[in-house]
């Protein structure tokens, strides 16, 4: 399964570096960590990436390339306002 394929599932399954397993939800990405939801438990988590295994640090990595890439800069409104006032003039 690819990257992309594995990052559309629902629930992932991660394993650490002593090659012990969960399934989760990713319900936020860090560079250094992922916020998860245990299928087990239901229990939310920050998991840190350092502790997985080099394949899942990979697939980390990975997701959090993929939210760098399409997440839109913050709004400078000051920016902004100068360029509508520079078309629409000031008032």
């Amino acid at each position: 399964m690819s990257m992309a394929e594995r990052a559309a599932q629902p629930f992932v399954r991660f394993t650490d570096t002593q090659g012990r397993e969960l399934s989760a939800e990713i319900l936020e990405i860090e560079a250094d960590q992922l916020r998860i939801r245990r299928m087990s438990d239901r229990l939310e988590m920050d998991l840190p990436v350092a502790l997985l295994s080099p394949g899942d640090r990979a697939f980390a990595a990975y997701l959090w390339e993929i939210q760098q890439a399409t997440s839109r800069p913050p709004r400078n409104s000051t920016d902004e306002d100068e360029l509508l006032d520079r078309i629409f003039g000031t008032q």
